[in-house]
């Protein structure tokens, strides 16, 4: 290779890193479950050294033949305190949940426990472990979107 092409792959590398920093992460818990009962699954975020996030989103796919009936609180790190969001969510289809937290204001969202997303775990559930993939987002207090690095979780049904 010439010096010209070291410098231009140097340079695309350079500017290949300096893309989109991910700033903070969304954690969706591993718990366990017993076939038959209702599970609260938390949902943490922390904001790193980034952007601080004003408002977040996460879809949250989950197996809908063993988890049924999504339903979501705001966490700890939303009731105590001054960060003034709250949290909705809804099943965008079968199987993805839509987690959204917001507020009318551009307050930083708190590190934390900020949404608690309870399933009905099916009777007839195997013994097993089933996956909660989430992909989160968020924005700042200007409105810019960005991502959050994220941690997938999943409920251990039995054993």
């Amino acid at each position: 290779m010439t010096r010209r092409a070291i410098w231009g792959l140097s340079g695309m590398l350079v500017m290949l890193g300096a893309g989109k920093v991910w700033a903070g992460e969304l954690e969706v818990a591993h718990v366990a479950a017993q076939a038959g009962q209702s599970v609260s699954v938390p949902v943490s975020y922390q904001q790193g050294g980034g952007t601080a996030a004003t408002a977040l989103m996460t879809d949250i796919n989950f197996d809908p033949a063993a988890l049924s009936n999504p339903r979501c609180a705001a966490g700890a790190a939303l009731t105590s305190g001054s960060a003034d969001k709250m949290v909705q969510c809804a099943e965008a289809s079968p199987g993805v949940l839509r987690v959204i937290l917001f507020g009318l204001n551009q307050n930083p969202i708190p590190d934390g426990e900020v949404a608690t997303v309870t399933f009905d775990v099916s009777a007839t559930a195997r013994p097993r472990r089933y996956a909660l993939r989430n992909l989160p987002s968020a924005s700042d207090a200007a409105g810019h979107d960005f991502r959050l690095s994220r941690k997938s979780g999943a409920v251990k049904v039995g054993g």
